[in-house]
C-alpha cells in the first residue's frame, strides 16, 4: 500500500465531520468534538490536575523548546466558563486536520484524474 492509500485509510477510519475544541472551565473539561455529529468526541481531557492543567503542547510560537500551556478561548457572550477553542498552533492544526486531509485527498484525486485523462 502506498503512502496516499495509507493516509486515505486512516482518514476513512477516523471520526468524520468538522472538529472543534469545546469544554467548560467550571466543569474542568475540554474535548475535541465532531461538531456535525451529535455527541461524537474525538478526544477528551477531563482531569485538570493540581495546577488546572489543560492541553499541553511541546512547543510554542515564542519558545523553541519546553512545555507550554495553551490559551483557552472562552465564549464571548454570557457564559465565560464555556470554552470554544484553544489558541495554539498545534491545537489549530489538530482541530482542522479532519477537514484538511479530506480536502487534500479530494484534490489529489482531482489532479490524478486530469493526469490520467491526458
Amino acid at each position: 500500500m502506498d503512502r496516499l492509500e495509507e493516509i486515505r485509510a486512516r482518514a476513512q477510519a477516523a471520526t468524520p465531520g468538522r472538529w472543534r475544541w469545546r469544554g467548560n472551565a467550571c466543569g474542568h473539561f475540554v474535548s475535541l468534538v465532531a461538531i456535525d455529529r451529535l455527541a461524537d468526541y474525538v478526544l477528551s481531557f477531563r482531569r485538570w490536575g493540581l495546577q488546572g492543567t489543560v492541553p499541553w503542547f511541546q512547543r510554542s510560537t515564542t519558545e523553541s523548546a519546553g512545555i507550554v500551556r495553551a490559551k483557552l478561548i472562552p465564549r464571548t457572550h454570557y457564559d465565560h466558563s464555556t470554552i470554544v477553542g484553544i489558541d495554539h498552533p498545534d491545537a489549530r492544526f489538530i482541530e482542522h486536520s479532519r477537514e484538511d486531509i479530506d480536502w487534500l485527498l479530494s484534490e489529489v484525486d482531482r489532479l490524478n484524474a486530469i493526469i490520467e485523462k491526458d
